[in-house]
């Protein structure tokens, strides 16, 4: 993944890229963390084992248990919240019914 960079930094270096100053032509503001994101990312969750592979660094993951996942039942129950039917339309982009399926059906689903 490399090194940690600064988002700062990043942001600076894009302006001057397009010959522009930092916080004269573009002010850089900080808007906070939003829903979903994260200051740090998990690369191995608690139900994964990491392993080696041929290549220094690169590293294989299994799950300590396989997933079984029925797709075509979450595709059905999914199916009258992404897609119109006036006989349900009460399920329509409802997302507290879409939630409860997630939940439901992946275990480690959680909400950001």
């Amino acid at each position: 993944m490399g090194e940690p960079v600064k988002i700062r930094e990043l942001a600076e270096q894009m302006i001057r890229f397009y010959g522009l100053v930092p916080e004269e032509d573009i002010k850089i503001e900080y808007v906070g963390l939003r829903a979903g994101e994260r200051l740090n990312e998990k690369l191995v969750w608690d139900f994964e084992i990491p392993k080696a592979t041929d290549f220094n660094r690169i590293l294989k993951v299994s799950r300590n248990k396989p997933v079984k996942l029925d797709i075509n039942a979450i595709k059905n129950k999914l199916k009258d919240i992404c897609c119109f039917n006036p006989q349900e339309s009460e399920k329509y982009r409802n997302n507290e019914l879409l939630r409860s399926i997630l939940r439901e059906h992946i275990s480690n689903y959680t909400e950001g």
